[in-house]
Parts: structure tokens; C-alpha cells; sequence
């Protein structure tokens, strides 16, 4: 979504502040999307994009220009983010806010016309802004658990809800164009940001993002990270062998059963990956009901090198999944959850 009157009327000359002291010190030239941005200071931008009232680009910069202006902006940005320096937040805050000068007519135009045709953007150049929006991604994704990561929280959690929120704004059939690898930092870091210590200023909960998230990203993948958020929680000592109490209503539902969230999980071997054919009986862990394997030899292999370790505390994070007033809590969440207790 574009920024409106009604969101943060002060950020948007920061961002001129801070792309043009960019310019002059990189020897850039930015200034046709700099007079975008300075005719929006003023502007009563809707909060839904519509084509007719967003400001257009192309009155600044022919089409064929304008896209790599823009992922020049987003890549010096990237540079800015990756330099680690205090104003890290400001150059998060402001990738957004010129992401979505390519996005939001993009995004409207999908809406109205329900496909992807010239003369709008194609999934290739959506493709092609999105790597320095991963680039940034996969930056944060690696700072998890470090003082860094915990000072920009909140700068953090602006960024991936809105970035996911202007893609959340597609059908399913814009996701197959641009699904990609690089998507899994961005569910491990919506992970992060469940944490139920820290209050967020938000419009939009992390919560009703995560399955944007979860169908970005291929189905073994999406259970690798969510079986590393999980030991993750169990090295700071947010869960145990013993108890899961402390997780929030919304960190339980992240932790779902995997073939509930990607269905072709039910099909795969946990260990080698194969893909079991559909008239076999997969073998599965008799204790947590999770994992399942192509051959007794995997289940052993897996058991002996990570599953051991795990597989107790994803028995107790069923069964404190399935008390009562757990149930009612997910129930309540702002989300579809009527699958998450499918079996």
C-alpha cells in the first residue's frame, strides 16, 4: 500500500532527506522519483491502491526508465542496510516506501485485470525488485537472537509485514509466477516477530501474514525453518522437553502440523526427501505423529542425528495445542484456523 495521510505524514520527507543525501554522496541521479515523492508529501493518498488516484511514475520517467531508477534506489539502500549503522531503520523504512512506488499501481492493476499483461509489469520484473527486498531479507534473517536484531525490532517487524502486505495484495497465481527460494528468510523472520514480549505498533497483526509466508516457499523447506524457529526457542530457553508454556496463542499456531500448512509434506520422507508414492504406508514417529519416512532406515537415521532431540517437545506442543481453551484462543485469532486441527 501506498503511505496516506493517515499513516506517517513525517516519514515521507525523511526518506527525500535521506535519498537525497544518498544522491549527492553516491553521485546518483534520483530526482525524477525524489519530485514523486515530494508531490506525495502533500497528497491524500488512498489507503487501498487504485490505479486512478495513485500518483503514476510514468509522469516522471518513461516506463522503461523507471524500473531501474527505482531498483537502483532499492539496491543502494540494500548497501545501506548490510553497512550495519544507525541508520539502518531509516533505510529499512524507506526500501519500503520506494518498493511500493513500483508495487502499488502494479498491485492494483493485478486486482482489477486478475492477470499480469502488457502493458503492466510481468512477474520477471516483480522478480527483479524483489532481490534486494530478499538481499535485506536474508541481512536480518542472519542477525536472529543478536543485540542488533533485538534494538531494531520494531524497525524489523515494519519492514517484513509491509513488504508482505503489498505482496499480500496478489492472488494465488501471481505467487506461483514468483515463488522462490530466496522467500525462506522472510517466513523465518515472521516467526521472529511472533513474540509476545514485545508490544508492535501495527495496523496489520504478523499473525494474519504468516500463510502469505508459508505459500512463498517450497513445502520441505517451510518445515525446515519452521523445525529451526522451533530449536531456536528451545536455545533461549522459551521452551523445553517439559513445557511450552510460555509460547503465545499465535506462536502455537505457527507451529501446526507441517502437512497441514503444506500438504505435500504428508508425502515426504523426513530424512532423504523422497516422495512416497500414494499406495504406501509411510512410516511415522509413534510419539509426536509428525514426522514420517519412506523406510525404517530413515526413521533411525533421522531419530540418531536431529529428530531425538525434538521430537519430545513437539509431543507436548500437541497436546497444548489441543487443551480447550488453547483452541478458543486460535479460534479467535483474525485468521482462517479451521485446518488447524485437521488430522
Amino acid at each position: 500500500m501506498l503511505p496516506h495521510s493517515g499513516s506517517d505524514p513525517s516519514f515521507i520527507p525523511l526518506a527525500v532527506t535521506t535519498l537525497e543525501s544518498l544522491q549527492t554522496r553516491l553521485g546518483k541521479s534520483w530526482e525524477p522519483v525524489l519530485s514523486l515523492l515530494r508531490e506525495m508529501q502533500g497528497a491524500d493518498l488512498p489507503a487501498e491502491p487504485q490505479i486512478d488516484l495513485l500518483p503514476p511514475i510514468n509522469r516522471y520517467l518513461p516506463r522503461a526508465d523507471h524500473h531501474s531508477v527505482i531498483r537502483d534506489i532499492l539496491w543502494t539502500l540494500s548497501s545501506e542496510v548490510a553497512a550495519d549503522t544507525d541508520t539502518t531503520p531509516i533505510a529499512l523504512r524507506t526500501m519500503s516506501l520506494a518498493y511500493q512506488l513500483y508495487a502499488g499501481r502494479t498491485m492494483a492493476a493485478f486486482r482489477v485485470h486478475h492477470a499480469l499483461s502488457l502493458p503492466l509489469e510481468q512477474p520477471s520484473d516483480f522478480a527483479l525488485y524483489m532481490r534486494p527486498m530478499n538481499r535485506v531479507a536474508n541481512i536480518l534473517f542472519s542477525w536472529r537472537g543478536t543485540k542488533r536484531f533485538h534494538s531494531m525490532f520494531p524497525s524489523i517487524a515494519q519492514f517484513i509485514t509491509r513488504q508482505l502486505m503489498h505482496s499480500g495484495l496478489s492472488e494465488r497465481e501471481f505467487y506461483r509466477a514468483f515463488r522462490r527460494r530466496q522467500f525462506i528468510a522472510w517466513l523465518g523472520l515472521l516467526y521472529e516477530i511472533l513474540n509476545p514480549k514485545v508490544s508492535l505498533n501495527m495496523n496489520i497483526k504478523p499473525i494474519v501474514l504468516l500463510t502469505v509466508a508459508e505459500r512463498m516457499i517450497p513445502p520441505m523447506e517451510g518445515r525446515r525453518v519452521q523445525v529451526e524457529w522451533l530449536s531456536a526457542l528451545v536455545e533461549r530457553g522459551a521452551v523445553s522437553t517439559t513445557s511450552v508454556d510460555k509460547l503465545s496463542t499465535e506462536q502455537l499456531f505457527a507451529l501446526r502440523r507441517a502437512h497441514v500448512i503444506w500438504h505435500a509434506v504428508k508425502r515426504r520422507c523426513m530424512e532423504c526427501r523422497t516422495k512416497i508414492a500414494d499406495e504406501v504406508s509411510p512410516q511415522r514417529c509413534g510419539h509426536c505423529q509428525r514426522a514420517i519416512y519412506c523406510t525404517k532406515g530413515c526413521q533411525a537415521q533421522h531419530w540418531a542425528t536431529s529428530h531425538r532431540d525434538i521430537c519430545k517437545i513437539w509431543s507436548i506442543v500437541n497436546m497444548r495445542s489441543n487443551k480447550p481453551e488453547i483452541r478458543q484462543g486460535m479460534k479467535a485469532l483474525p485468521i482462517d484456523v479451521t485446518s488447524m486441527f485437521e488430522e
